[in-house]
């Protein structure tokens, strides 16, 4: 039963003044997670951008051990055929070896040759000799810009392969202060959050059981998010129908009347959290047109 009084106007305002700081209080508690949240979120900034470049990191490692494996293989092939020409070198002097042989022991000598064909011998000889000896040489040279390559790329390697380990060691750093600024907020949370949950509680089973007296059905919730707390709020549910399911309050949903009811209800659900010998409404229904 609510009570109208001129003389006890002061006596309602400091009333209601009490109950809305119980929940400013909690309000607060929840505002000084903000600094914790933005420390979470540049921590959590910072653990995906190091991850990005670790991942990058890697890939890079991946394709310069490709190219690695890569010149090694031509390096490979390029001494397989430089023993392969060493080889034809010494096979082709020994045949020459093998025919000078021959053909002393033909004209008896060397030197039995005429100055002509003697000339001629040499040339060629020495034509042959000089081919072989400047494709080895060549060859060589490939080789060793082949292995002042694979030194660039070694040490490329090696820094590239140091600068990960550096970003694992900053990744982890970052992962562990994340995980610290989630635990604190956890902490946090347990401290206020069974405190507000318990006064909804009270404030819905108030709700209720004077609805009910009327002949309806509601209560009051408490709306979470996992870890955007901005998000957090009351919700009152309402029944005037027979079905008995339970609505959302809304400003386009239920008619004036029942938002009034509802309204004027809740509002005596929370002042039963600070008793009082008595209360006064007045312009019930004020902010609550379109």
């Amino acid at each position: 039963m609510i009570y109208t009084t001129v003389g006890a106007k002061s006596s309602d305002i400091v009333t209601l003044i009490v109950t809305y700081a119980l929940l400013i209080s909690i309000s607060h508690q929840v505002t000084k997670l903000e600094p914790i949240k933005e420390k979470m979120l540049k921590v959590g900034t910072e653990y995906y951008e190091n991850t990005l470049k670790l991942a990058q990191y890697v890939q890079d490692m991946e394709n310069l051990e490709d190219a690695q494996k890569e010149l090694k293989v031509q390096k490979d092939a390029l001494r397989s055929k430089v023993a392969e020409l060493k080889s034809s070198l010494k096979i082709n002097k020994d045949e020459a070896k093998r025919l000078l042989k021959i053909a002393r022991d033909s004209i008896g000598g060397m030197e039995q040759l005429s100055a002509e064909l003697n000339a001629a011998f040499q040339q060629i000889a020495a034509s042959t000799t000089s081919e072989l000896e400047n494709l080895i040489t060549s060859e060589q040279t490939k080789l060793q810009c082949a292995a002042d390559t694979d030194t660039d790329i070694v040490q490329d390697f090696e820094s590239t392969e140091k600068k990960i380990a550096e970003h694992e060691v900053t990744a982890n750093n970052a992962k562990k202060a994340h995980e610290k600024l989630v635990h604190d907020i956890e902490h946090t949370k347990s401290q206020w959050l069974p405190q507000l949950e318990s006064v909804i509680s009270q404030v819905s089973q108030s709700f209720g059981d004077m609805l009910s007296h009327l002949g309806f059905d509601g209560e009051v919730k408490l709306h979470t998010h996992e870890t955007d707390y901005t998000q957090f709020g009351v919700e009152i549910y309402v029944s005037f129908e027979k079905s008995g399911k339970l609505v959302l309050l809304e400003a386009g949903r239920q008619s004036g009347g029942e938002k009034s009811v509802s309204t004027m209800l809740y509002l005596m659900s929370l002042q039963m959290l600070s008793p009082c010998p008595f209360r006064v409404v007045d312009e019930i229904n004020q902010g609550m047109l379109p």
